[in-house]
């Protein structure tokens, strides 16, 4: 007999198209539900969230009993479509199958953050870490999400940055700690140290973003204005929904006194956010202004 998963996931790596006709064939043939959760997975990848969902609910419906794969994949379908409450309860689904599956758990610390839950978040990395054997990868990403939870949300950067250190000891290829580590070195106006850090990530992992957009930041506080536009390019390629690179670079062109470029990409700020009246006069007075 076949192995499903096996095939499927070796499929998928090449191309989900190919891997979601795989299961879709294999359902039409035997009529075999197992099928259909990777079907589910293969719309998950490709982003169509309500057929993921409905593919798992028919699974179920027809007697697969894959709970974990099943819920997992449903539970972050719904994570996807923004409801919350109904993604939770996947996750603990699973989590009364199977206490300690890592993906179930880490969705649902990555809901307690979306809620605002932030000492709840950080618990739970806790309670796993102390109850469930944790590989170093593992052990340090856990690290890592307590490190940012504490720098962005509970505002207590010398915890942070004990949990930082903490997951780069247990994994030197932690990209998203070294990241932290800049950001809080770049909160102390460390800049030059801060760079450092977000050099070290870039050369764990080149596409995040948000490390060419902190040595973008830390060059223009040391008034590097040659580097900064490059950097924040690079950012925005990177990561083109984040509005702070977007304005960044507005700003920039701005210092630069390309006006024109700089109003086209405020008003995308403005886009987002049409509730900014700082930028919002300011493009009024940039409009008026005689060196457009």
């Amino acid at each position: 007999m076949e192995n499903i998963e096996e095939i499927f996931n070796e499929i998928l790596v090449y191309d989900v198209q190919e891997a979601l006709k795989y299961s879709s064939d294999g359902f039409k043939r035997s009529g075999n539900p197992e099928y259909l959760i990777y079907t589910a997975h293969g719309y998950l990848v490709q982003g169509f969230y309500e057929d993921a969902i409905a593919a798992v609910d028919l699974a179920f419906e027809l007697g697969c009993d894959y709970v974990v794969y099943g819920y997992n994949v449903k539970g972050e379908a719904l994570l996807s479509l923004g409801l919350y409450l109904e993604s939770r309860r996947c996750f603990e689904r699973v989590l009364k199958e199977e206490p300690e599956q890592y993906l179930a758990n880490t969705f649902l610390i990555e809901l307690d953050i979306r809620e605002g839950l932030y000492e709840d978040a950080v618990n739970r990395c806790v309670d796993y870490m102390e109850n469930f054997e944790c590989d170093n990868n593992q052990l340090a990403d856990l690290k890592c999400i307590i490190g940012w939870t504490y720098l962005v949300n509970l505002h207590n950067p010398e915890i942070a940055k004990e949990a930082f250190i903490e997951s780069i000891e247990a994994n030197a290829n932690c990209a998203r700690s070294y990241t932290g580590l800049g950001v809080y070195e770049a909160n102390y106006k460390r800049f030059d140290e801060a760079i450092s850090y977000f050099y070290k990530a870039i050369e764990i992992n080149e596409n995040d973003g948000e490390n060419y957009f902190g040595i973008a930041i830390c060059n223009k506080e040391l008034k590097n204005f040659d580097v900064v536009e490059e950097y924040l390019v690079k950012a925005n390629s990177l990561e083109p929904e984040d509005n702070r690179i977007i304005e960044e670079y507005a700003f920039e062109l701005l210092r630069q006194g390309r006006n024109k470029d700089a109003i086209e990409y405020f008003k995308e700020v403005l886009r987002e956010n049409p509730n900014n009246i700082e930028i919002k006069n300011l493009i009024i007075e940039l409009e008026k202004s005689d060196d457009i």
